[in-house]
């Protein structure tokens, strides 16, 4: 990638934006993002900032990639919003095809934080997308994503009759979850997206060995078979002494796109960066074409 900026004698200044985790400071540093001399912005990792920051960087016209962040309503901004990763619908797709031909289910309990964006967002499309297989029998059980304690959760689940349980939530939720549900003695299959990780490295470690049957989804894995991917994974060990991890890759990609595109517009200016992100149909990156 630095060989490409220096041929098209471009040097990239990269500013960093930290707004924490409230959201007001979402909405600040977006706005003053926006208003900078920027030409382009790239990150929030997760949907709840994305979906803040989208309306303020549309407005002002700024390209803007999410490399990580996954809410189906992301894809409704058009111009000026760029998604590095699979959608939530994309990824329910896969659990609602597993959950009905592979398990058999017919009837699902789902686990999902209602102060979560992202969890809500899996929740209601995966809802959706059983029904197309004929599944309507679904059951909710509500919680809050800052919860440490699940044992109510878990009890109120055992009184419940269902063939699977969908835990669409941030990785240590849905751990502490599960870890809760198996302690109660709930031995149910259990499904996620992208939440469990690629490797699951936190995941597990909260599960402290506790065996279960589960199905995720990830946007890479590091035994991916393929040259750019095998490199990736050997230069990152290299420099960080551990494995990347999905987000680590999808960020990647998503600065390589932004640089392939930066390289191929002239003039350089926003708008012009934004019809050269639109152009760009297939990127071939660590996590696959």
């Amino acid at each position: 990638n630095k060989t490409l900026l220096d041929k098209a004698e471009i040097s990239l200044q990269l500013v960093k934006y930290d707004y924490g985790t409230n959201d007001i400071n979402v909405i600040k540093k977006a706005k003053e993002a926006s208003s900078s001399d920027a030409i382009a912005v790239i990150g929030y990792n997760y949907s709840a900032p994305a979906l803040l920051s989208a309306p303020i960087h549309t407005e002002a016209k700024i390209p803007v990639i999410y490399p990580s962040a996954s809410a189906n309503r992301l894809s409704t901004f058009g111009k000026y919003v760029h998604l590095g990763s699979i959608s939530n619908q994309f990824m329910v797709e896969s659990l609602a095809k597993i959950a009905s031909q592979t398990l058999k289910a017919k009837k699902i309990l789902i686990l999902a934080a209602v102060d979560c964006a992202y969890c809500m967002d899996l929740s209601k499309s995966f809802t959706e997308e059983m029904k197309k297989y004929g599944v309507t029998d679904i059951q909710n059980i509500q919680l809050l994503e800052k919860e440490s304690d699940f044992l109510k959760v878990a009890e109120e689940a055992k009184k419940l009759t269902f063939d699977a349980v969908f835990v669409p939530n941030q990785e240590l939720t849905e751990a502490r979850l599960i870890a809760a549900l198996t302690e109660a003695g709930i031995k149910k299959p259990f499904l996620g997206a992208d939440g469990w990780g690629n490797e699951g490295s936190e995941f597990f470690r909260v599960l402290k060995g506790k065996k279960f049957t589960g199905y995720s989804v990830t946007h890479w894995h590091p035994k991916l078979q393929t040259k750019k991917s095998q490199r990736f994974v050997a230069d990152y060990m290299k420099r960080y002494e551990k494995l990347p991890n999905d987000t680590s890759v999808l960020a990647y990609d998503s600065m390589t796109l932004l640089i392939q595109a930066l390289v191929k517009t002239k003039p350089l200016n926003r708008e012009n960066l934004e019809k050269t992100l639109s152009s760009i149909n297939t990127l071939d990156g660590v996590t696959g074409r």
